[in-house]
């Protein structure tokens, strides 16, 4: 169960184009998101223009480091 211990995350697919494939419910709650508005889609659905690029590129290197962000 990946929700016991309270946490925010996302689980994405270990490839491109980085599908959404969970979300915790803690993350739905501080970003007000329902899983089902965001399962499925690529990760790229989060990003606008007031994102971070540097928190993006550090995100995207994890990704293909197959580590934890």
């Amino acid at each position: 169960m990946l929700e016991h211990d309270g946490r925010p995350f996302l689980i994405v697919t270990g490839y491109h184009p980085y599908r959404i494939v969970h979300a915790t419910l803690a993350w739905t709650r501080i970003t007000a998101y329902f899983a089902s508005d965001v399962l499925g889609h690529e990760l790229s659905a989060l990003a606008s223009p007031q994102t971070d690029r540097k928190v993006l590129k550090l995100l995207l290197q994890s990704l293909k480091d197959r580590s934890p962000a």
